[in-house]
């Protein structure tokens, strides 16, 4: 699975998700929403803003992708 951002992404950021009980963190392109790389995230503050609420987005797997 490709975890780069799109070429029309301007940027990335936390986004708090509810999975089995539990939450998570994974990183995301913006504006496109695509689940990226969490270590291009690893430099900004865990704030979901951007996507709030915890509710996975539609199509959302659930599984752990390693960088």
């Amino acid at each position: 699975m490709d975890r780069l951002p799109l070429a029309t992404d301007s940027g990335v950021a936390w986004d708090k998700i509810a999975h089995r009980g539990d939450m998570r963190w994974d990183c995301r392109a913006i504006p496109s929403g695509k689940f990226v790389m969490n270590s291009l995230c690893a430099d900004l503050p865990k704030v979901d803003t951007q996507w709030p609420g915890t509710t996975p987005p539609p199509g959302w797997d659930g599984m752990v992708h390693l960088d």
